[in-house]
């Protein structure tokens, strides 16, 4: 389990490079969180699984409602 708990990691997404204030660096910004999200919603259900707790309903319960709470972000852009 230990060499397993080393491979896991999360890469923090790029962020824009518009100037600060404008329109599209507010875009940017919003993209990069969300993108920073999905990643920190991906390294949960990895940490899950190393752990054999994906198919507990605590972990379910959780993923759903961070899934609900992104998607939210995400449509709000729209």
């Amino acid at each position: 389990m230990l060499k397993k708990a080393q491979n896991l990691n999360i890469t923090v997404p790029q962020k824009g490079t518009s100037m600060s204030g404008t329109k599209e660096s507010m875009t940017e910004m919003t993209d990069w969180l969300n993108a920073c999200t999905d990643a920190i919603l991906s390294l949960f259900r990895d940490v899950m699984n190393l752990f054999s707790l994906a198919n507990t309903s605590y972990s379910q319960q959780m993923t759903k409602t961070q899934g609900e709470g992104a998607n939210l972000s995400k449509a709000g852009k729209k």
